[in-house]
């Protein structure tokens, strides 16, 4: 008699499949638990460590260059890297390398941060219960060699035509420029023409016209960055037929803080005659415009007074007084000279001069009516003017180091230093002069 396999039996081994689909599907699930929750944490990490990491070294760099004074690079970093990440504390890394920093020349940083991040459901697979998430970054700094926004007005290198040797001066101090066709090579006043910005030296220059200058000057610069090829030469066209206009619409930015392109004369290309036709544009300085004057708002004058005077014996007499009641000069100018005093049987020992207090005292027996003499001038709010009577001084304040620009290196230090961020194992990624 056939016998019939029992329902019991059926059920036991179906039991036993279904204790395998169910823990190959808990495998399955703990797997993409990790993927998803561990994993994409470790991601989101991450992508906040990136984060820390690239401000970090952009702070420091900045600190570096000198653009934010008193502030310590190392300090700098370990603030913007804590700021960006949750969970990351002081110690958890810092600057791991560094060169040229507060050398006042090209430089890079890298810094390193890293912080643990807590594993869920990995631990159930036998991962432990947390991971390091560590990112590097690296940031470069120097001399901006690379400006979006220019005032198309040159300043030189070595005099800067004025009382300050910029930038080696106090920030805040303020200081007078002048613009001088005579003393610029024929040069229209220091004025370039933007559109013809890295030409060939050959290049056959003209002028943009007044309308377009006039807008360059009010900051409305339309075109690309303008970068510069320092060390090699980046020749910028001067620009010709300069209009009082320039001048008036220059005075609308009284109060902005400008930024100047800086021309080394002695590498300029020079036209026939000694005329300046293309500056050597070698980097960009930053500063605050407080005027723009003419040749008779800005010099000072000056003069010579003669006339007699009555000396009795031990009365001093004032040159400042005597001079306004002459007629010389209106006030007590800046500086006299010392008085000649001549006359008839007059001698040396019979007078003397104080140039502190500028009085002339009578030291003989008898009164005399001698001739007095002496030279006087009264400085001007840019010094002495020069002979030309079209030229211009402006009176800015220097800024002081600032940061923008573009390409770091790129250009000669002059108080515009550009940061961003670099790759040291790209060629030419980091500025020129750093590894």
């Amino acid at each position: 008699m056939r016998m019939t396999p029992s329902r019991r039996s059926d059920l036991s081994d179906e039991r036993g499949a279904t204790v395998v689909i169910v823990v190959l599907s808990l495998v399955a699930l703990f797997a993409m638990m990790v993927l998803t929750i561990d994993v994409g944490g470790l991601l989101f990490k991450r992508r906040s460590m990136v984060n820390s990491s690239d401000a970090a070294a952009l702070a420091a760099a900045q600190a570096c260059a000198g653009t934010a004074d008193g502030d310590v690079p190392e300090a700098m970093a370990d603030q913007f890297a804590i700021s960006n990440t949750n969970g990351l504390v002081a110690g958890n890394g810092g600057i791991v390398d560094q060169v040229g920093c507060d050398a006042g020349e090209p430089g890079y940083v890298t810094v390193r941060y890293s912080v643990p991040q807590d594993l869920w459901f990995a631990q159930v697979l036998g991962f432990g219960d947390s991971q390091a998430v560590g990112t590097e970054a690296t940031a470069a700094w120097g001399g901006a060699g690379g400006h979006d926004s220019p005032i198309p007005i040159v300043l030189y290198l070595s005099s800067f035509q004025g009382d300050c040797d910029v930038p080696n001066v106090e920030e805040g101090q303020t200081c007078y420029l002048w613009y001088d066709n005579d003393n610029f090579a024929g040069s229209a006043f220091g004025f370039l023409n933007l559109d013809q910005w890295d030409v060939d030296p050959g290049f056959s220059c003209s002028s943009p016209g007044n309308s377009t200058r006039q807008d360059w000057i009010q900051g409305n610069w339309p075109g690309d960055t303008l970068e510069l090829n320092y060390p090699s030469p980046t020749y910028v066209c001067r620009d010709g037929g300069i209009a009082a206009s320039a001048w008036s619409m220059l005075e609308t930015r009284i109060g902005d803080e400008l930024v100047f392109p800086v021309n080394d004369q002695d590498t300029a290309i020079y036209a026939g005659g000694g005329q300046i036709d293309k500056y050597n544009i070698i980097g960009f300085a930053s500063m605050r415009l407080n005027d723009v004057l003419t040749v008779a708002e800005a010099g000072g004058d000056s003069g010579n007074c003669r006339a007699r005077a009555a000396m009795p014996a031990s009365s001093p007499l004032s040159l400042d007084a005597f001079g306004v009641a002459q007629g010389c000069f209106a006030s007590a100018p800046d500086t006299v000279t010392t008085p000649t005093v001549t006359g008839a049987g007059i001698a040396a020992s019979d007078y003397s001069y104080d140039p502190v207090t500028r009085t002339l005292t009578w030291l003989g027996t008898e009164n005399k009516d001698p001739w007095i003499e002496f030279d006087w001038s009264n400085d001007g709010i840019c010094g002495d003017a020069p002979g030309n009577a079209s030229a211009r001084c402006i009176v800015i304040e220097w800024a002081g180091a600032r940061f923008g620009g573009s390409h770091p290196g790129g250009g000669a230090n002059l108080g515009i230093s550009s940061v961003r961020l670099c790759d040291r194992d790209i060629a030419g990624s980091c500025p020129v002069g750093t590894p």
